[in-house]
């Protein structure tokens, strides 16, 4: 069945009328001849409004005019049948929001009385007894946590004397070191160890943490001490009679051009490289450390490279 707007719209596009038209003949708003059309009563001043231009707009078109009114009305019952059911529907549910809160409020009522209170409180303080328990007992049978920060386990050192730090998990813990005990830096746990080695080579230290209920954890540290080798100079004599010319090059700097006179010596320090080219057809001999060693064995060489580090010196020629 038509509703009365797409009655008054049908209507129009067989008299071929846009609604421009219909507003210009009956001298109204288009906007309300389009509501109308749409069925949007809302947009009317009232009731009274919208059912004189309905009755006008069906008597331009030729539709009679009791018809229309009577798809109107029947119309509008329908909305306001929708319009009480969600109503209803609306006071339904705060009805039902309303005993939920009641409910609640009951249920509130109940566990704050007295009684219930003194219930709660009884469990709340058995639930901290029990976590106390708990918490000495964990402590009593879990060996005490401790961190070495540092020196890492497998390092290798240089120096004789070194210094273990690392953290413990609170002051009490009593921490040694292969019988030297630990001393705490601070009341947050950090430590340090100092120690030596007896000797060059790889050492094995156990770290020993003790906490109050005896508990013990053993955290092994092994360590390889290295003598240090100071290599770090060489002589370059010319014994000849002639000069003699050499391109040196110190720890990867630029090369530098030295001339030797004749029957003399030039000491060089470096601290990880030297190369030594030999630029004429006289080559000066070359002696490690206050002529501890030569380093050329014989005279016929091009270029030397000496590398030295905390434990080896290597001699490329």
């Amino acid at each position: 069945m038509l509703s009365l707007g797409d009655l008054f719209k049908q209507k129009r596009i067989e008299k071929k009328f846009t609604t421009s038209d219909v507003a210009r003949e009956l001298n109204v708003r288009e906007v309300l001849i389009l509501d109308l059309e749409s069925n949007d009563f809302s947009k009317f001043v009232s009731e009274k409004h919208v059912i004189n231009l309905i009755k006008i707009y069906a008597n331009f078109l030729g539709i009679n005019q009791d018809k229309a009114l009577a798809i109107y009305r029947r119309e509008t019952a329908k909305t306001e049948k929708k319009r009480d059911l969600f109503s209803k529907n609306g006071d339904n549910v705060q009805l039902l929001a309303l005993r939920v809160a009641d409910k609640l409020i009951g249920l509130l009522l109940m566990i704050v009385r007295p009684v219930n209170l003194i219930l709660l409180l009884f469990i709340f303080i058995l639930i901290f007894i029990f976590y106390f328990l708990y918490t000495q007992w964990n402590n009593f049978v879990r060996p005490p946590e401790v961190i070495i920060l540092s020196p890492s386990n497998g390092d290798i050192l240089t120096e004789k004397r070194f210094t273990v730090s690392g953290i413990a998990e609170n002051s009490s813990i009593e921490i040694s070191m292969n019988g030297i005990q630990a001393t705490f830096i601070n009341d947050q746990g950090e430590f340090r160890i100092e120690g030596e080695f007896p000797s060059p080579g790889l050492h094995k230290f156990n770290i020993i943490a003790t906490n109050q209920f005896k508990q013990r954890r053993i955290i092994t540290l092994e360590l390889t001490y290295v003598e240090k080798q100071e290599v770090n100079s060489v002589n370059i004599i010319n014994n000849t009679s002639d000069r003699s010319e050499v391109i040196i090059s110190i720890d990867d700097s630029e090369s530098e051009k030295f001339v030797l006179e004749p029957r003399t010596n030039r000491r060089i320090s470096f601290e990880r490289k030297l190369t030594i080219q030999s630029s004429s057809g006289i080559r000066p001999d070359i002696f490690l450390n206050q002529y501890e060693e030569k380093i050329n064995k014989n005279s016929d060489y091009t270029q030397i490279d000496i590398y030295t580090t905390p434990f080896v010196l290597v001699i490329l020629k």
